[in-house]
């Protein structure tokens, strides 16, 4: 089956083109190895049991650290076949080297050099969202799967973005064009983490090694050169008040002194889950309607939003938001082991206005 590729044009990356050379190291005991062949091309080999190993990771991993928003990208020009299903490789985001940590990761996986009774080819050859939301966690899939990795070779462009807490992975074919294939938000991964590039094979013995040849890793660049601007504002419970923008927004520009809430004192500001909303912490918030005044803020490619920027907001009557699981502990607020969900859900309203927008989190 073809590559089901749908190019759209998408604006507001990240601006430094700034290459920083991968540091290689082999996760587990798996055998591998990494080479930096210059200019964003590297050549990774790696081995390993399967995505489900109980003893975590078995994978070559070449990482740089990062801290805050990201938009890195990368080509794929091939992925050799071996007797696994799952001959892979693609951008890693982890919160540590250790085989057992939080991982997400956009990964392209290949064909193997098995045939079935018909004579075609084995593998998954896929492009997926995968991710281990927790330590000691078995990996899950996340969203949908876009086919034909086999058909896209030595054109198969990943990309994965950071705004916040949300993580964003891309397909493309040529660089320069990309379609959005799967959005997860993810807030147990820290601010500061491992990204880089993996070659895995995931093969029943752990004796198969994958070797996958990269291409251009590095900073997508921008070209987005429009300022954000105010949406719509909203609360459920006045102690929050939800801020929609028009854009996504760079992460180290949101904080608390940039927002003024009629009638309230600011007390904490986060982006939401999506990139594009800001979550304010507000107190002494009594009347139904209130104006959000916001300076000094930036979308994701620095772009700042008009100085003195206001948009009216209304708190919404007669909702509540709670969570809905099975609960060991006494005060669900606080989760212990037991509890499921085990983080708390979070719903914030973006727009109170005329209609309700709300932003909901759930375990």
């Amino acid at each position: 089956m073809k590559n089901l590729l749908f190019p759209v044009a998408v604006l507001g990356m990240v601006a430094s083109l700034a290459q920083a050379a991968l540091t290689p190291v082999t996760i587990g005991t798996a055998s591998g190895s990494g080479s930096d062949l210059g200019g964003g091309a590297y050549r990774l080999t790696g081995s390993g049991i399967r995505a489900y190993n109980p003893d975590g990771d078995e994978l070559e991993f070449a990482y740089e650290r990062v801290t805050g928003d990201f938009d890195k990208k990368v080509k794929i020009k091939s992925i050799s076949k071996v007797a696994s299903d799952w001959n892979r490789g693609g951008i890693q985001v982890r919160d540590s080297i250790d085989p057992v940590a939080r991982v997400l990761e956009v990964t392209a996986i290949g064909q193997s050099s098995e045939t079935d009774d018909n004579g075609n080819a084995k593998g998954v050859n896929q492009v997926r969202l995968y991710g281990r939301t927790h330590p000691d966690a078995n990996y899950s899939s996340f969203g949908r799967v876009y086919p034909g990795v086999a058909d896209a070779l030595p054109n198969q462009w990943l990309r994965l973005r950071r705004v916040g807490n949300q993580f964003l992975a891309y397909v493309g074919s040529d660089g320069k064009n990309w379609s959005l294939a799967v959005q997860r938000y993810s807030d147990g991964l820290p601010a500061s983490v491992y990204v880089g590039l993996y070659a895995g094979s995931a093969s029943d013995q752990g004796d198969a090694l994958t070797t996958v040849d990269f291409e251009s890793y590095g900073d997508a660049p921008t070209t987005d050169t429009v300022a954000p601007t105010l949406v719509s504002a909203g609360s459920l419970d006045k102690k929050v008040v939800g801020v929609k923008f028009s854009e996504q927004l760079a992460s180290a520009s949101v904080a608390p002194g940039k927002f003024t809430v009629s009638g309230a004192t600011v007390t904490g500001a986060s982006v939401g889950i999506n990139g594009d909303s800001v979550y304010l912490a507000v107190s002494g918030l009594t009347a139904s309607s209130f104006t959000v005044t916001v300076n000094g803020v930036t979308d994701f490619a620095g772009n700042p939003i008009a100085a003195g920027s206001s948009v009216s907001g209304k708190a919404a009557s007669g909702w509540t938001a709670v969570d809905v699981g099975s609960f060991a502990s006494a005060n669900p607020a606080s989760r212990a082991e037991g509890d499921d969900p085990i983080l708390p859900g979070r719903t914030v309203a973006v727009n109170a206005d005329g209609k309700l927008e709300v932003e909901v989190v759930a375990g």
